[in-house]
């Protein structure tokens, strides 16, 4: 249980880094794009003053990382086998050895 816990909290925390990053980026360029660049300011100060973007993200991966581990996403992988010029994929189960093929 305490590494669901702290893998949870370790994807929390790199999406939110991850998350803050692009989103910084974003906002920046819209706000260079912008008429009205008073209004998106003082809502993007805000946000930082209270580093609610970070916090938000940070939810975000904890959430997507339990639900990934709840359905058993983790336990898939997939390899493309290619022989001459036919290309097929091949994904593997490992939880119950069931052979997928797409």
């Amino acid at each position: 249980m305490s590494s669901i816990v702290l893998n949870g909290v370790a994807t929390g925390v790199l999406s939110g880094i991850f998350g803050s990053i692009f989103f910084s980026i974003i906002v920046n360029n819209q706000i260079k794009k912008s008429t009205d660049k008073l209004w998106i300011d003082n809502k993007i100060q805000f946000l930082k003053k209270y580093r609610l973007i970070e916090f938000l993200f940070f939810l975000l991966g904890i959430f997507i990382y339990l639900i990934l581990e709840f359905f058993d996403f983790n336990k898939w992988y997939c390899e493309k086998i290619c022989i001459g010029d036919k290309c097929t994929t091949k994904c593997v189960y490992k939880g119950n050895s069931k052979l997928i093929e797409e």
